[in-house]
This record gives C-alpha cells, sequence and structure tokens, in this order.
C-alpha cells in the first residue's frame, strides 16, 4: 500500500492548488507497483485530479487500484487529526477492484479507529470534575449500581443520579467538541474545486 500525503499549496498571486508535489509523487510510485497493490490519496487536490492519478496507475499496472482518502484537518490540529482521523471518506472506481482496495484500506485503519474512539473516552472521562468522575467511572466502567456507588462515596442516590447525567453531558460535549469541523482543509478544498471548476470554464 503506497500513501500519498503531500502538500498542496496553493499557487503564488492564485487561487488555484499547485500539484507538482503530487505529480512527483505519482512519479515516484508508479515504477514500484505490483498486481494487488493499492494507492492512498491523502492530499487536497481540485476535482479530476483523483481520476488523471487513477487512469496513470491504471496504465503503468492494471492490477492495482487508486483510493482517495482525504483528510479532515483542523488548523493547528494538523498532527493529531492524522493519527486519530474522526471520519473516513474513501472515494474509488467502482467495480470488485475498488472494492477490494476499500477493504484493505479498512483494514489499516480499523484498529486505528478503535483506539480513538476509545482514547477519546478516556480523553472526556479525565475532564470530568473529581466527584463526577468517580461517580461515572463507578457506574460506566465497573457497572455498580446507584445504591452501590450511594453506600461506597457516602452520598445520595439522587446525587449520584445528578453526577451520572453530568458526566454523561460532559462528555458527550468534549468528543463533540473534538470531533469539531476542519475548517481550513474544507476552505482549502473549496478554494481549489472553485478554481478548478472556473478553469474549465474558461
Amino acid at each position: 500500500m503506497h500513501f500519498i500525503c503531500v502538500g498542496t499549496p496553493q499557487k503564488r498571486n492564485e487561487n488555484a492548488a499547485d500539484l507538482t508535489y503530487v505529480r512527483s509523487a505519482v512519479d515516484s510510485i508508479l515504477p514500484l507497483l505490483k498486481p494487488g497493490d493499492v494507492v492512498v490519496g491523502k492530499s487536497t487536490v481540485p476535482v479530476g485530479t483523483a481520476e488523471s492519478v487513477a487512469d496513470r496507475v491504471e496504465e503503468r499496472e492494471p492490477a492495482a487500484e487508486l483510493v482517495w482518502n482525504p483528510e479532515f484537518l483542523r488548523e493547528g490540529h494538523a498532527v493529531d487529526d492524522t493519527l486519530h482521523p474522526d471520519r473516513l471518506v474513501y472515494g474509488f472506481r467502482p467495480g470488485e477492484g475498488g472494492t477490494r482496495a476499500a477493504r484493505k484500506l479498512d483494514e489499516v485503519y480499523a484498529a486505528a479507529v478503535s483506539n480513538e474512539e476509545f482514547g477519546r473516552f478516556c480523553d472526556a472521562v479525565r475532564q470530568l470534575p473529581v466527584q463526577c468522575r468517580r461517580v461515572f467511572v463507578l457506574k460506566k466502567v465497573y457497572g455498580h449500581s446507584q445504591q452501590e456507588i450511594a453506600n461506597q462515596l457516602g452520598i445520595a442516590e439522587n446525587t449520584v443520579e445528578k453526577h451520572i447525567a453530568k458526566g454523561m453531558a460532559l462528555c458527550l460535549r468534549y468528543m463533540k467538541e473534538q470531533a469539531g469541523e476542519k475548517d481550513e482543509s474544507v476552505r482549502k478544498r473549496r478554494r481549489a474545486a472553485s478554481t478548478a471548476v472556473r478553469g474549465r470554464h474558461e
């Protein structure tokens, strides 16, 4: 499996994306392709770029496939979002080959996604106030009843109930914030796409 993870900066004094590094990466990968290989595009590119790369891959090795799997990176969180993505979007050609390639990429991401989900939950729990965290962990992790928790911590059952509700609300809010929109990547994608569309009509 070969990943294309290079920059696509804007051209100087233009909104168009500079694909020099993408083309260079593709040129480096093509001689290495073998039957069954998968090329995965991660870079943010204009409309039509993936199709042209797929054509080049197919021309060089008909039994290899291209899957475009764009990143969704928030400004200031690029490394964390790359290592711990909150969403995975694939683009591939229809047919058995494309489906098989997508499944291979699924296998690569499966463990990472599972670990990321659990890690985000653990991070959320760590953000809870001390007493709320104790109650929440006893209930959600160890499965104790509200009465057992009340007796163990010396608090009322209705207080236990309030801590659990508060813990759930705070965890959900924290996880939602961590999975927020990756605005810079979206803006970049829109600028490049808009320029590509205008270029086709000029």
